[in-house]
């Protein structure tokens, strides 16, 4: 007959397992704040960005 009891967990593995999470968090931390460090995009619609084609007549 099976045993139905809750399965061992041995203390080391959690301690791995958490060791593994928090390793994951700040990884992810790290790319977060690097993100942040990126200027804000332009988001404007008005704003020219660039100047527009000169048409062929001015060149006559």
């Amino acid at each position: 007959m099976p045993d139905k009891r809750a399965p061992i967990h041995h203390v080391h593995n959690e301690t791995a397992a958490i060791a593994t999470q928090n390793e994951r968090v700040r990884s992810e931390i790290a790319r977060a704040l690097e993100v942040l460090k990126t200027p804000r995009p332009d988001t404007f619609l008005g704003r020219r960005t660039q100047d527009p084609f000169p048409s062929e007549e001015e060149d006559f």
